[in-house]
């Protein structure tokens, strides 16, 4: 298996030597200078996944229920390629994003409640995508053990731990995405909803509800929307895809499924399925990955306004059909891609071991 280009976006020891002043680069060339547009970047659109999905709670569904939270989606996949180096970002974003949220409560919380709630979320927000991308990590590992994929071992990179793998290149990795994205949650939920049971915010007939609603919210965004984030890495650019033909038509029916059935309410949904399938056998994982994202996205929001096939008089049955819908699709189209990528690869070693027999002959 060929490895990956190494991302390093930021090294330690330059970080030093800039301090040192043994670098003669400005600061707007400095490492320190681009860590900090990296976290502030990241808290910004944490923020703005926030605001988008309590828009989707405050307005549109009934029973204050929010049938995706983005920022899941995007601190796994910033922490996938960049480690730690994005806690401060991500901290920041929780804090800043959860004011305006907070200050909806009735009746709203004390400032003693309001800074214990920040800390816990912020610290719940955080320890959400370490675990899970700890657990993809691991198994990454195993499988370049396994393999014999060269791996560069820098402690000093951003990118720590690293991943010169495609996840969605095998099977077994793909699991262990979806293990990561269904255990990173499962802590954080806890510790929110604890907190909220404590403070006497959450009622403890509510618990279970409140910590199911926080935990599958969570698991729906890293499942369905951070592939894009994570495959994008790992692209190579090609132009004849943009002017494809299949690609265009492959657009035209998406729109057109996503318009008839959350638009028009006919119940032609699952003709997406062996739409993203045909994505995936012809495009690849990435723009697969794109198409989900895109008509998962649109289908939240039509149903959120009260339109499609999955919208019902109970807010509570309108999210659990919808991210039923939605996490099949995704988890079709990984899986499926990465079965299609485990039969590509198994045919180059075994055409490169003929050829070596060939040779030794």
């Amino acid at each position: 298996m060929a490895r990956q280009d190494y991302w390093v976006p930021i090294n330690r020891h330059e970080l030093i030597r800039w301090f040192k002043g043994g670098n003669s680069a400005s600061f707007l060339q400095s490492p320190l200078f681009h860590n900090v547009i990296l976290n502030l970047l990241v808290a910004l659109f944490y923020v703005v996944g926030i605001k988008l999905s309590d828009q989707l709670v405050s307005t549109l569904l009934p029973g204050r229920i929010a049938p995706v939270w983005f920022p899941s989606a995007l601190t796994f996949g910033v922490f996938f390629h960049f480690g730690h180096w994005v806690t401060p970002g991500i901290i920041l974003g929780s804090v800043l994003g959860l004011v305006s949220v907070l200050s909806t409560f009735d009746p709203p919380p004390s400032i003693a409640q309001f800074l214990l709630l920040e800390t816990a979320f912020a610290v719940a927000n955080t320890l959400q995508p370490f675990v899970g991308d700890l657990w993809l990590k691991n198994k990454l590992r195993s499988l370049a053990q396994k393999e014999s994929v060269t791996i560069i071992k820098n402690s000093d990179s951003i990118q720590e731990p690293l991943s010169i793998l495609n996840p969605f290149q095998r099977v077994s990795t793909t699991l262990a995405f979806v293990q990561g994205a269904i255990i990173g949650p499962f802590l954080s939920a806890v510790i929110g909803v604890t907190t909220l049971l404590l403070l006497g915010i959450v009622a403890r007939e509510n618990f279970f509800y409140s910590w199911i609603t926080w935990w599958s919210n969570s698991v729906l965004a890293i499942i369905v929307f951070t592939p894009v984030l994570i495959t994008i890495r790992f692209y190579r650019f090609r132009r004849d895809h943009l002017f494809s033909t299949k690609l265009i038509v492959s657009i035209f029916l998406t729109f057109l499924v996503w318009f008839l059935s959350f638009h028009q309410t006919y119940p032609i949904a699952y003709m997406f399925l062996p739409l993203i399938l045909f994505v995936v056998f012809h495009f690849g994982d990435f723009f697969a990955s794109v198409f989900v994202a895109f008509f998962a996205f649109f289908a939240i929001f039509a149903t959120a306004q009260g339109q499609g096939l999955f919208y019902h008089d109970s807010g509570n049955n309108s999210v659990i059909f919808l991210q039923m819908f939605t996490a099949v699709i995704s988890m079709t189209a990984l899986f499926f891609s990465a079965i299609i990528q485990e039969k590509k690869i198994a045919q180059q070693s075994l055409s490169r071991a003929v050829k070596n027999l060939e040779n030794e002959v």
